[in-house]
């Protein structure tokens, strides 16, 4: 699968599982212009306090971090410029 299939796939399953509460041109124009502030905004407030949640605490964001599909949404976001 080209990289642009997966991108497309990754973004897909995004969408679909927020439920919706992310659209596709919400989530098309953060990844392009690498700012995710818009999209985190138009969340509901229990979702933006959850993910501050997450974010604030080290150990719950160390887990998340460890999952593929984490690894796999960083990788796409940074160009394959992953270390470590």
């Amino acid at each position: 699968m080209s990289q642009n299939a997966e991108n497309r796939n990754m973004m897909d399953t995004i969408v679909a599982q927020s439920g919706g509460k992310i659209n596709r041109k919400s989530l098309d124009d953060a990844v392009k212009n690498k700012d995710f502030s818009g999209l985190i905004a138009s969340l509901p407030a229990e979702d933006r306090a959850k993910l501050q949640a997450v974010i604030s605490d080290k150990a719950q964001l160390r887990n998340v971090l460890k999952s593929d599909e984490a690894k796999a949404l960083l990788k796409n976001f940074l160009g394959g410029k992953m270390h470590g």
